[in-house]
């Protein structure tokens, strides 16, 4: 069965039709045509090399957590496990973990980064793509039901380690859900398409002059 598996042929990526946790941030309008199959992503060689490295930290630091743990009286429960089912929203978190004393339970959550946006991490006015990681593990504390989460923070450029602890805030994770579900029902079921956002004279890749449409 294992040997049948290694040797198939990976699947290439269907959407769920869903919004994805990790999408939070983005422009409303490429999620719309990303949905309606309108729009796709055009990487470069250097961007998906970028993502290589960036899945290759990850693993890495999912593998030391399992081997670790244990020494600091925790334990990891699972990993890469989709959130209960929703009509709109759907992600997968990294890890869950639980202190085997205190039988505590924190969502870890891991981001490898750039140089400069490991330089913004717990400062006050925090890089925006910061935010928005801190609001993807937010929902993953309210759909599973878990006060405490910590992102964690590589640098890619010297693998130096951050960490940041988030505390459950319910009144902001109602506000993003609603935001989602209003989204859903005033677009996507309506099948119209967002106005362009407000990057769209130079940084949104969608709204752009050079969007990539389908």
């Amino acid at each position: 069965m294992i040997k049948e598996i290694i040797e198939s042929k990976q699947r290439k990526y269907i959407s769920s039709g869903k919004f994805s946790i990790s999408s939070i941030g983005q422009c409303w309008r490429k999620i719309y045509l990303k949905l309606k199959g309108k729009y796709v992503d055009d990487f470069n060689q250097k961007t998906l090399r970028t993502f290589s490295i960036g899945n290759l930290i990850h693993q890495q630091l999912i593998a030391e957590l399992f081997q670790k743990a244990e020494q600091f009286n925790w334990m990891v429960l699972t990993g890469e496990l989709d959130i209960p089912v929703q009509k709109y929203i759907s992600g997968r978190c990294d890890i869950i973990m639980a202190n085997s004393i205190s039988g505590e339970k924190v969502i870890v959550d891991a981001k490898s980064v750039s140089q400069w946006s490991f330089s913004k991490i717990n400062e006050k006015e925090e890089y925006p793509y910061i935010e928005n990681y801190k609001k993807q593990l937010q929902l993953y504390l309210h759909f599973f039901k878990i006060e405490k989460g910590i992102l964690l923070f590589v640098n890619k450029s010297n693998s130096e380690i951050k960490e940041t602890e988030i505390k459950y805030d319910k009144e902001l994770c109602l506000k993003l859900i609603e935001d989602i579900e209003n989204f859903f029902k005033n677009y996507v079921e309506k099948d119209i398409e967002p106005p362009r956002c407000k990057y769209s004279d130079f940084g949104c890749d969608c709204c752009g002059t050079k969007a990539n449409k389908v």
